[in-house]
């Protein structure tokens, strides 16, 4: 898509310009919080754990200690980045047929849908790497804005909006989160004391502190025997080698299973590069993108689940034969007839944010509590909102998930067990350096937003906030209807819908964070969302 073809209002953004570092993620008090950190000498590890913290307080019905993610570091050295694994878990107790006789909300509300949370164990250890300030510094900002309290943002307004008949069941969740029994308004600062009080407990314990000891057991007395101490005291992260692929002359590394993400993200842009080209019309690359988004679906149920258990192996998948085969049935002028499990498509509560550091660190996580406010389980005194990760399983054998994801064979409901999630960091590289940054939030829409800011950067030449901000496209094979943002043009719609696509309107909740790195001329851009009020700040 070309400059004049995108909405007057979205044309030529300018990104965020920092020579010292930059930081991007969905709240301005985030991003500033981790330059912050950056200027008292912190390395962007640092500073991304910082950023976190505040993300707790800033956007806490969708991201926050109760929960997990993925991080992906590269460190000055390095040939391609490392992922640490800190995906939720199952707890022991946990097995297949766990909530075949339960409501059909027990995954996605309530002390069952609760995992055993992995988000202080995954800031604990990227510390102990490649952290340089002392861990309790790292607290203040966060300290501070959970007692003063945040704005309501519209988003926040919104959701808080959607979620008030569940919110009004559990009592410590309510009393946080509405006023007088009804969602705040935008602007409405809603500060979070007791979350405060538990941050600067961590802040002197350490991570260490959330998994035994007094705030361990505020947690198991939440859940009425859901989960243990040996749960808690038990959770390792995992830190894994990234799934990579040669790319428009560098190389791309994002993250493996658990995730399958990162293998549909290398399958679009695989078949793009075989079939799209930045020199075809802006229909013809879009038809192709929407087939290769099919594509990708089709095979997510049969490619993905927890490495420490039985599960698929990736390769074929990403092999010279599938790329061919499938690139070869791909067609102009029409879709290709698909069959397979049914898909269909929601939304969830993920955080994705990025750092990059003139000392040459770079760091991007995704961050979440899975659906909107977790479980919407407080545990007493904490402040701590906890997830609802279970849903992410298959967890009826023949039910798609609370995203409505197929259910899959290798996801099946395991004490332990991590399941499989569509969370998507990404990192360029080109001449051995990092050059693009790239994660996002939103359930399903997580991959195929990644793959649109990427095409856009590297194939269009956009600037890093031109590349968010351009219209997006979203097709996960069930429902067999492509989505379109708002500002897409009506001749285009006309195009995909000659084509066969089934053409629908749709405000896309998929919101990220990205930022580029200039080595060569000493400063870093960062684009920032304006779908979550996203900000960037640098130094």
């Amino acid at each position: 898509m070309t400059e004049d073809q995108l909405p007057r209002h979205l044309r030529a953004p300018f990104p965020c310009l920092g020579r010292r570092g930059v930081a991007v993620s969905d709240h301005p008090l985030a991003s500033q919080a981790a330059c912050d950190v950056l200027a008292a000498g912190g390395s962007a590890v640092d500073a991304a754990i910082a950023l976190s913290l505040v993300l707790g307080c800033a956007c806490p019905y969708y991201t926050g200690i109760g929960g997990g993610g993925f991080g992906l570091v590269w460190m000055p050295g390095w040939s391609q980045p490392r992922w640490l694994d800190f995906r939720e878990v199952a707890p022991a107790s946990a097995h297949p047929e766990t909530f075949e006789d339960l409501p059909a909300s027990a995954s996605t509300q309530g002390v069952h849908s609760v995992g055993v949370p992995g988000m202080l164990a995954g800031l604990g250890e990227l510390h102990t790497q490649f952290g340089r300030l002392p861990w309790r510094e790292l607290f203040g900002p966060a300290i501070a804005a959970a007692r003063t309290g945040v704005a309501v943002d519209p988003n926040w307004h919104r959701i808080s909006l959607s979620k008030e008949p569940i919110l009004a069941q559990f009592p410590e969740a309510a009393r946080l989160f509405l006023r007088s029994g009804a969602s705040p308004f935008p602007g409405t600062l809603v500060p979070l004391p007791e979350l405060a009080n538990t941050y600067e407990y961590l802040a002197q314990h350490g991570p260490e502190g959330f998994y035994r000891g007094p705030l361990a057991e505020a947690v198991l007395a939440s859940l009425d025997g859901w989960m243990s101490a040996q749960d808690l005291a038990s959770y390792r992260v995992r830190w894994r080698p990234p799934l990579s692929m040669d790319w428009r002359g560098g190389r791309l590394h994002t993250v493996s299973s658990p995730s399958a993400g990162g293998l549909q993200l290398l399958q679009m842009l695989g078949l793009m590069e075989r079939r799209g080209s930045p020199s075809q019309s802006l229909e013809d690359n879009s038809h192709w993108l929407a087939e290769a988004m099919r594509i990708s679906f089709r095979d997510r149920c049969q490619s993905a689940g927890d490495p420490d258990f039985q599960g698929p192996d990736p390769e074929p998948y990403l092999s010279k034969e599938w790329f061919e085969d499938w690139s070869n049935q791909m067609a102009l002028e029409s879709t290709l007839q698909l069959t397979g499990p049914t898909l269909a498509y929601s939304t969830g509560g993920t955080a994705s944010h990025a750092v990059a550091s003139a000392d040459g660190g770079v760091v991007v996580i995704t961050e979440s509590l899975n659906h909107w406010f977790g479980s919407f389980i407080v545990p007493r005194g904490t402040g701590i909102l906890l997830n609802n990760i279970m849903d992410d399983f298959t967890t009826h054998r023949h039910r798609p998930d609370g995203f409505h994801l197929a259910p899959a064979p290798w996801n099946l409901v395991e004490g332990g067990k991590r399941p499989v999630s569509s969370s998507t960091p990404a990192v360029w590289m080109l001449d051995g350096r990092p050059r693009l940054v790239v994660g996002s939030a939103g359930g399903p829409r997580i991959t195929t937003s990644v793959a649109q800011i990427l095409l856009n950067s590297v194939w269009h030449g956009y600037n890093i906030q031109q590349a968010v901000h351009a219209p997006r496209l979203h097709h996960q094979w069930y429902p067999d209807h492509l989505e379109v943002e708002p500002q897409v043009a009506e001749g285009l719609r006309d195009s995909l819908r000659r084509r066969g696509h089934r053409v629908q309107e749709h405000a896309c909740r998929s919101h990220a964070s990205a930022l580029e790195c200039h080595w060569e001329d000493g400063f870093f851009s960062a684009g920032a969302d304006f779908r979550s009020f996203g900000a960037a700040r640098g130094l």
